[in-house]
């Protein structure tokens, strides 16, 4: 009970996302390396982006063959989460953590040759390897695809990584409502390595008391995250050592988003 009692005294963020904010390719990447994400509007062209992503295309997409692996980013073709139900001790409740989620892992190659995904690796990479410029970020990166339909038990607020891997999240519908369970980010959280540490080895020991990950943040209030509202033709770039996740969807809603996963091996 503890991790909770530290969580609800904690103070809501003193930003917003206008904070971390730009339309500008030169400013994006000092913002991305000193807060750990960047909000870029308007960056592609929406029209271009959504139009490779018809419903017979996301269909096909769905009813493609899985690949499974023992390793995330060997795995292909959609997974659909929230199968088995997880217990949440401070809820003290079960929940099929992830629900409505499906993730199409490793778009194929021949799908994404389109000048638009072109587009997006070029200035994605551009801005992480200016902000990054000792690490190889170049030739590591491929595309996943995440739908979200009425995802209202979603994993709560985590990190993918202890390691400064990327994920840029471009989305295919716009979100304007916390209801709609927006993607949300917690600025500067990567900078904080006392708690990286003290999560991870309280989630390892004492197992988390928000879910099952060992990255799940269990000392970090939601009041901490910022919400991000956006629309086709934005792009979200963030690392994955940031406290980040959904908050649940409050009413019926679909949304998708095209994932660039950028790793440095």
């Amino acid at each position: 009970m503890y991790r909770s009692w530290i969580r609800d005294r904690q103070l809501a963020s003193k930003y917003n996302l206008i904070d971390f904010s730009t339309n500008s390719f030169e400013k994006a990447p000092k913002i991305l390396r000193n807060s750990g994400f960047v909000f870029l509007n308007g960056a592609i062209d929406k029209n271009k982006i959504i139009s490779q992503f018809s419903e017979k295309i996301i269909k096909q997409l769905v009813q493609s063959p899985f690949i499974s692996s023992n390793s995330y980013i060997d795995l292909k073709g959609p997974c659909k989460r929230g199968k088995i139900q997880t217990y949440i001790k401070y809820k003290n409740e079960f929940n099929y953590i992830d629900k409505g989620i499906i993730d199409i892992h490793h778009l194929d190659q021949k799908f994404i040759e389109n000048e638009i995904f072109g587009d997006i690796v070029n200035i994605c990479i551009g801005i992480i390897s200016k902000s990054f410029p000792n690490l190889n970020f170049k030739n590591n990166y491929y595309f996943n695809l995440y739908l979200y339909d009425n995802v209202s038990t979603p994993r709560c607020f985590h990190r993918d990584s202890l390691r400064n891997r990327i994920k840029c999240f471009i989305p295919l519908g716009k979100v304007s409502e916390i209801e709609e369970g927006p993607l949300a980010i917690y600025p500067y959280s990567h900078k904080n390595i006392f708690n990286k540490f003290v999560e991870y080895f309280s989630n390892k020991f004492l197992k988390s008391d928000m879910g099952d990950g060992v990255l799940d943040a269990c000392f970090t209030s939601y009041k901490k995250l910022i919400p991000i509202y956006y629309s086709p033709g934005d792009i979200v770039i963030s690392r994955q050592d940031c406290i980040h996740g959904d908050f649940p969807a409050r009413i019926p809603f679909k949304r998708s988003t095209l994932v660039l996963n950028v790793f440095n091996y």
